[in-house]
């Protein structure tokens, strides 16, 4: 067990590491989904790289929120490999440009 991390982080990570998507390529998303019954973009905390890492960050991420109480409505993990991963980037991009341009409307009226 890491030092300082609860041992129910480490059996997290160990969980997803054991059970890592067979064969294809090593990009992968990882968006972690709150609190909505039909989740959109910002009900979702995503990274992207490879398994190891991305996997050790929603690790830490859902740590963090779990402190900060900030899963009362619970969560879920989402992953997202390959081609699929590059098509919710892209959509996540598209996204935060629509969602940029609205505010950018409502601060012209």
């Amino acid at each position: 067990m890491s030092r300082g991390k609860p041992p129910e982080r480490d059996a997290l990570l160990q969980h997803l590491l054991e059970h890592r998507p067979p064969g294809g390529e090593n990009y992968f998303v990882f968006a972690i989904v709150t609190d909505a019954a039909e989740p959109t973009w910002e009900h979702r905390q995503s990274f992207a790289g490879a398994y190891e890492q991305t996997a050790a960050l929603c690790v830490a991420a859902l740590g963090a929120m779990a402190q900060n109480k900030s899963l009362q409505g619970g969560a879920q993990i989402e992953l997202y490999q390959g081609d699929a991963a590059r098509r919710y980037i892209f959509n996540a991009i598209v996204e935060e440009s629509r969602y940029q341009q609205e505010r950018q409307g409502e601060a012209n009226n």
